[in-house]
């Protein structure tokens, strides 16, 4: 299993008069006053292909590793996708659940051999890059928080580097979901106390923690997950 500790990145603020799904191609793509790449601009509500990474296996279905699985499962419950997911026929590397127009998939491959997932869910459903977000876990993030990105590079997240060699391109979406305990975030990297990833990554979620991560994917401007913020203060 890969021992990684990624690069913290600084976030520029947000333009406030931008929409909320409103991301602009670039290397921050979640921040606000970047060039943009080709004049082109990506929405995530446009996204149609939610991929998980995790490992595949009972031991490691509740870890912090396999965060982006569990997100996507919590993603198609909201949309109302039949759940548990299955494996389509003729996939070898996803299983998934459907709920027009959106697919929601999780890869079947360990994290580090990634890429085949993703190039195989495009293939599968004739779509672009742009069209795909990759939904997995981020140890610069503290726990509560999510950011969706376009078109940035891995950070030394090994499945991320997997997407990107396989699909030959940075170009499309991602959803980080914070995982590291806040109080390390204090801590420069390499200092006593701020662990790398490999050391905790692949233990059991905290129940409080699995919580937090609930509460901020909900923030997310997708249209089923909005949906249910609405339904639940009705």
């Amino acid at each position: 299993m890969q021992q990684r500790d990624n690069s913290a990145r600084p976030d520029a603020r947000p333009n406030p008069a931008r929409h909320p799904s409103d991301r602009v191609i670039r290397a921050e793509s979640h921040s606000g006053g970047d060039r943009m790449v080709g004049r082109e601009r990506r929405r995530l509500d446009q996204v149609r292909v939610f991929l998980g990474l995790g490992n595949p296996g009972d031991k490691y279905a509740s870890t912090y590793h396999n965060v982006g699985v569990y997100s996507v499962e919590l993603f198609a419950a909201c949309a109302g996708a039949p759940l548990p997911f299955r494996k389509p026929r003729g996939a070898t590397a996803l299983a998934g659940a459907d709920r027009a127009p959106y697919h929601f998939l999780r890869s079947l491959a360990y994290m580090n051999e990634s890429g085949g997932a993703a190039r195989e869910a495009l293939a599968r459903f004739s779509l672009a890059p742009a069209a795909i977000a990759v939904v997995h876990d981020d140890a610069d993030l503290p726990i509560g928080t999510v950011r969706a990105v376009f078109g940035r590079g891995a950070a030394g997240h090994h499945g991320i580097i997997s997407v990107i060699s396989a699909l030959g391109t940075a170009a499309f979406w991602r959803i980080r979901i914070g995982v590291r305990p806040i109080p390390e975030m204090a801590l420069p990297h390499g200092q006593r106390g701020r662990r790398l990833a490999g050391e905790f990554v692949l233990n059991r979620m905290r129940r409080a923690d699995r919580t937090a991560i609930d509460a901020a994917l909900r923030t997310l401007p997708l249209p089923f997950m909005q949906k249910t913020i609405q339904n639940s203060k009705s």
